[in-house]
């Protein structure tokens, strides 16, 4: 969210300027979507839903590769 207001809607952009928007783009997807279904689903299916907490990971990867290029 906060790159949302800092960058704007150009950040997630994947047909503009902004190198490896599309990733911005899906990393804002699954944390939008992991957090809706930790709230929505119970029981089962919250175990299910866990399993899309890894994908968070890929934020981890981003951070390591952006501090690689400075």
């Amino acid at each position: 969210m906060f790159a949302l207001f800092a960058f704007g809607p150009q950040f997630y952009n994947p047909f503009g300027k902004t190198p490896m928007a599309i990733l911005h783009l899906f990393d804002a997807f699954v944390v939008i979507i992991t957090f809706v279904l930790e709230i929505v689903l119970k029981g089962k299916e919250e175990e299910l839903a866990a399993l899309l907490i890894i994908l968070r990971f890929w934020r981890i990867v981003k951070l390591v590769e952006g501090e690689l290029h400075f």
